[in-house]
């Protein structure tokens, strides 16, 4: 984990919040991107 090791010599709680918030963010692009495939997926069946 690249960031965990950027923050490796700060408090451990810097470390839970950077470690955290990079998953919420790394789920809604995930979530984002499966989202798009699975919209372009529907429109190609309907047309």
């Amino acid at each position: 984990m690249i960031a965990l090791g950027t923050v490796k010599n700060a408090a451990f709680a810097s470390q839970i919040t950077v470690v955290t918030a990079i998953a919420i963010i790394m789920t809604i692009g995930v979530d984002g991107l499966v989202s798009g495939i699975d919209k372009s997926n529907i429109k190609k069946c309907l047309v």
